[in-house]
């Protein structure tokens, strides 16, 4: 008789550099609330995520739930995907660099703050991310 497997849902994403059924508590590294994703730290204290990792803007719409799971919001700044574009440092990189490449113009103009200034918004990303 053969073997059934189960598919966890960040096999399916592709190598994100953890390992979450190793100890069974989805926990590694040294804070007892965080997971380890190669060389970016995420903070899983039952936080929710609404910062845009590609631009940093932030209107309070949660990306990725308490679990770290993306919720694939797309950014009506920069139109990037959580969930698609930013699970890779990598990734964020590179998505960065096409839409400043392109002039860093918003997506849904509708949507940008009055006095949006896009070097103080670029200067809050955290340094995991940059």
């Amino acid at each position: 008789m053969g073997t059934v497997g189960y598919a966890y849902p960040w096999d399916l994403v592709g190598d994100l550099g953890f390992d979450e059924r190793a100890a069974g508590t989805g926990l590694t590294g040294n804070d007892p609330g965080s997971r380890s994703t190669g060389s970016i730290e995420v903070i899983m204290e039952g936080k929710t995520e609404t910062a845009c990792r590609i631009c940093e803007y932030d209107d309070g719409t949660v990306l990725y739930d308490e679990y770290g799971c993306a919720l694939f919001v797309i950014c009506p700044c920069c139109y990037s995907e959580a969930g698609v574009e930013d699970c890779r440092l990598s990734g964020v990189r590179e998505s960065r660099r096409l839409w400043l490449a392109s002039g860093g113009k918003w997506h849904s103009p509708e949507c940008r703050p009055t006095g949006w200034d896009l070097e103080k918004q670029l200067a809050n990303i955290p340094a995991a991310w940059r």
